[in-house]
Parts: C-alpha cells; structure tokens; sequence
C-alpha cells in the first residue's frame, strides 16, 4: 500500500453511521446501517451477553463477521416506517453483513 492509499482509508472510529429502513438483496425489508464504506443488516436483537454467544457463534457456526450495534424494534419501526429503539437495558442489536442477511434470517435467525 502507498502513502496516497492510507490518505483514501477512513478508520471505522471516524466513519459516519447511517441507519435507516431498506430492502436485503433478496428484498426483504430490514433495518440498515452503512459504516464506513460497509453495509450491514439488524439480525437480532439480545440483552448483551446473549448478544455476544450470538455473535460468536455466527462466526464459529457460519464464517459470519457479526457486529453490535443500537437495539432498534424491527416490526415496530417497519410497520411505522420509522426507526424505534429498544428501551430496555443491556439490549444489544447484533447486526451482519448485508450479502449475509437473507441466508441468516432463512436460518430462523430473528
């Protein structure tokens, strides 16, 4: 990598986050978050530790990078077309990337 590469590199610290209502590839609506340059999708919503076993095990069981992000209520905030968050503590969105969304949520993963 060049020096004029890293000019180009946004640390994900410093990236801006947009959340918002969207179609998967497949076409199912979901909660988005672009970061940076990568787009991931709202799988889960656990209480924290909960949220943790489930990424790990997403990324033990299927290869799945999984993040943590804000709880939003996905029904909610589809069906009002508005983003709703969680008001309970400790709870943890576990969100994936988008090309592994619909395989995930095929899974039975919600």
């Amino acid at each position: 990598m060049t020096e004029g590469d890293k000019s180009k590199e946004v640390p994900l610290a410093r990236a801006e986050i947009r959340i918002g209502i969207s179609q998967s590839p497949e076409g199912d609506e979901g909660i988005k978050m672009v970061w940076g340059n990568e787009n991931w999708f709202l799988l889960t919503v656990k209480r924290a530790p909960l949220a943790d076993e489930v990424r790990k095990q997403l990324q033990e069981n299927f290869g799945v990078k999984a993040i943590a992000g804000m709880a939003f209520n996905e029904e909610a905030s589809l069906s009002k077309r508005e983003l709703l968050l969680i008001e309970i503590n400790g709870a943890v969105g576990v969100y994936v990337p988008e090309d592994q969304f619909d395989r995930l949520r095929g899974r039975g993963f919600k």
